[in-house]
């Protein structure tokens, strides 16, 4: 099952813990965790017609982490 795949299939709470885990990795290559990042921003658009108190502050933290990441590059 690709990346994608699995970022479509689970949820949305999922993916945030999935996001915190994968911080530790982050440190190895911010360039593959900040493609994660994006993905996981595009997956919360997605369900933007979902929206509820966690998809806007999960939508709020992808956004600082990401710039924190490309901050890095």
């Amino acid at each position: 099952m690709s990346l994608i795949a699995i970022i479509i299939t689970c949820p949305f709470k999922v993916m945030f813990v999935v996001l915190v885990g994968w911080k530790a990795l982050a440190a190895y290559s911010s360039a593959l965790y900040l493609s994660f990042v994006l993905l996981l921003i595009a997956r919360a658009y997605w369900e933007s017609d979902h929206a509820s108190a966690f998809t806007t502050y999960s939508k709020a933290m992808a956004r600082v982490i990401t710039q924190k990441a490309y901050n890095r590059l």
